[in-house]
């Protein structure tokens, strides 16, 4: 009886592998925009509606008129890379398609059925208002604008809240910068 060796799987593993990852570096932006530069983890909770809410890693690049932000699921997979500019719609591609839309809060409307103020972080993640919408004072623990709740008071340690009570359902987005 001859024994033999069990057949390693490595050089196809390996191939299979590289072939994955360079599939998920296709979605990286072609040009990296002036402006801010902000990444960490995003969630996204709305009551009572657990399929809309998320949680996903995140970079966001550039500023209101001209940036991409992207969001890669909880082991690393990109799920999607948006891209604007004045000169173009807002476009979103991902590993299956690639989308057009008018606005940013068009894209997220229809991606979580929830208004979600994309522009305003830009700003709200340096702890302080948009300055393309009045706001009001909240106290010392941020601010309100667009119908948000922004609450600035950890931003020191790289952490921002912000709720919407109204209109229903509340929806509440938090974000946890890296490097804070």
């Amino acid at each position: 009886m001859r024994l033999t060796r069990p057949r390693r799987a490595g050089p196809a593993l390996l191939l299979a592998v590289s072939t994955l990852l360079a599939a998920c570096q296709n979605l990286a932006p072609v040009v990296r925009p002036e402006g801010a530069s902000h990444s960490g983890r995003l969630a996204v909770q709305v009551d009572g509606d657990a399929a809309r809410s998320f949680s996903a890693s995140f970079e966001l690049h550039g500023r209101p008129e001209a940036g991409w932000m992207a969001l890669a699921n909880p082991l690393g997979a990109q799920i999607g890379v948006a891209e604007w500019s004045p000169a173009q719609a807002v476009r979103l591609r991902t590993p299956d398609e690639t989308r057009r839309y008018a606005s940013l809060e068009d894209m997220a409307e229809e991606l979580t059925g929830q208004s979600l103020p994309i522009a305003a972080l830009f700003d709200w993640l340096e702890g302080r208002p948009w300055p393309a919408r009045t706001h009001q004072a909240g106290g010392a623990d941020g601010f309100e604008q667009l119908g948000w709740d922004v609450r600035t008071d950890r931003i020191a340690d790289g952490l921002l809240v912000a709720v919407r009570a109204q209109p229903l359902p509340r929806v509440t987005v938090r974000a946890k910068l890296d490097g804070r």
